[in-house]
């Protein structure tokens, strides 16, 4: 009886761990490993994790009390979007066993899946699903992947003092949220849980924004800030300004802007709002592969086309980021593709760089023009991968809900009218879920509470005697022997008869 309700309340917390997580997940671990973009290839996945350790070779959690977070676009081109989703899933639950964690994140290529929009979706798989009527029911609300996506994915997370984002998020979609500390994560989350639980048909139309209300909402941003103005969001009643352009599953600025003072000054807007020191982010390939880091290390830009459906087998670059979230040290591990394929050269491929030609303008993509021939930007890697080191970022401890502007500033909110374009909306903040490390003690106490519980059941129902030391009980009254010994710090003998 007590090993059957130990494993009740184990599959508990394995359910609780399963659902959608709290932006702020708590550091059980210090090392914490991320992985980008993988769009359907399942082999890449199943390669990286067993060379970092985190999985066997039949795919089982191996990783202990580490965290993995997969930063979005799982799905899509690739033939193997369904078992990834349902590999993760496995993962998440084995993980939460082992006091590890396993974070997934939504992609734009989920988002767009919710919403309907198939035009990314591999053939073979699709045809293999039953076609495109079967695939849309799967992905509805009450359908398998709509369901295990909504029950398990998030926005954003913060974990060990990161904020790992799918495409990152702008100061201007940070700020209705700043003052909440690590709990803002939390609140974006929700957020975007609530939008989308409805329909393909009420998400369809979520991502078009009104341009006029959209650039009046970032301008206005971008004033009140200046003046050290914090305030509420209309985003609940709003939320296309989540789900366009300019937010956290589509937004280009933070690796396409080339003023870099201006993306810093952004970045860290973002960070103080999130309560974090450094953001990853995927949504972006990187030239030839490698992880960018920008800003002196507080931004990295981790999507290196790892699945082969991007550019084609022997041209994906498998990789993974691996942060000691005790040190603040980060760092990038590469392999070499499964298999062995051309380079890219401009607008055709080669054997190597040096076939790409003589001129200039061909030699880009892999290669690089060095020394008057065109040469491979990156040596070939090893069968065993390498691991070079990132810039290290001292981590950052905010503690949950302390505020990021003077209470001055908070107050100066209710004299600054937003524009016309904004006037019409109603600004609220949206609700917190609450820390989830609470909640693991908890359970863990109950477990023992019920097992102490069931013991003295046991007990209640056997003749003889109790003896505690030197002591005698009766066994008539079990949970009185039990106190009398010390509270089970000394041990209890039974002797039949």
């Amino acid at each position: 009886m007590i090993v059957y309700v130990t494993r009740i309340l184990q599959w508990g917390l394995v359910c609780r761990a399963s659902r959608v997580l709290p932006g702020h997940v708590s550091m059980w671990s210090r090392h914490v490993f991320s992985v980008g973009d993988l769009h359907g290839d399942y082999e890449a996945l199943s390669s990286i994790l067993q060379r970092l350790g985190l999985t066997t070779a039949t795919g089982r959690w191996s990783g202990g009390t580490a965290t993995l977070v997969q930063t979005g676009d799982v799905v899509d081109r690739g033939p193997s979007s369904q078992k990834l989703l349902r590999a993760f899933s496995q993962l998440q639950e084995e993980a939460a066993l082992a006091g590890g964690r396993v974070v997934l994140l939504y992609g734009n290529h989920e988002v767009m899946e919710m919403q309907g929009d198939t035009s990314y979706v591999n053939a073979d798989e699709l045809s293999g699903a039953g076609g495109l009527e079967v695939w849309s029911r799967l992905w509805s609300p009450a359908g398998d992947m709509g369901r295990l996506v909504r029950g398990r994915l998030q926005a954003v997370a913060v974990v060990g003092g990161v904020l790992f984002s799918h495409a990152g998020v702008l100061p201007q979609l940070a700020a209705p949220f700043s003052g909440q500390g690590s709990d803002a994560a939390s609140s974006l989350n929700a957020l975007v849980q609530r939008v989308l639980e409805g329909s393909k048909e009420e998400l369809g139309s979520i991502g078009h924004v009104d341009a006029v209300v959209e650039k009046a909402y970032m301008t206005w941003h971008e004033a009140s800030v200046a003046n050290g103005v914090n305030h509420t969001s209309f985003l609940a009643v709003n939320p296309g300004l989540v789900f366009g352009e300019h937010g956290p599953f589509w937004c280009h600025f933070f690796g396409t802007d080339g003023n870099e003072t201006k993306v810093c000054e952004w970045l860290n807007r973002t960070l103080a709002a999130f309560g974090a020191s450094r953001m990853v982010v995927g949504h972006m390939p990187q030239a030839a592969g490698r992880v960018r880091p920008r800003c002196s290390g507080r931004l990295l830009l981790a999507d290196t086309d790892i699945s082969e459906a991007m550019q084609g087998a022997g041209l994906n670059h498998p990789s993974a980021v691996e942060f000691d979230t005790h040190t603040g040290e980060a760092f990038a591990h590469y392999w070499p593709p499964r298999k062995e394929g051309l380079v890219s050269c401009g607008g055709h491929r080669a054997a190597s760089c040096a076939l790409c030609g003589d001129s200039m303008s061909w030699c880009n993509g892999q290669c690089s023009w060095l020394e008057g021939r065109c040469q491979a930007l990156h040596p070939s890697l090893p069968p065993e991968g390498v691991r070079e080191a990132l810039p290290q970022v001292a981590p950052t401890t905010m503690p949950r809900g302390s505020p990021s502007v003077s209470r001055d500033a908070a107050g100066m909110a209710a004299s600054v009218r937003p524009p016309r374009a904004l006037r019409n909306f109603t600004f609220r903040h949206t609700a917190d879920t609450g820390p989830l490390v609470d909640e693991f003690g908890i359970i863990t106490g109950i477990i023992i509470l019920v097992n102490v519980f069931f013991a003295a059941v046991v007990l209640q129902n056997m003749s003889g005697t109790f003896f505690c030391g030197s002591r005698r009980a009766s066994n008539r009254r079990p949970l009185r022997a039990l106190c009398s010994c010390g509270c089970l710090r000394r041990r209890l003998r039974y002797r039949s008869g």
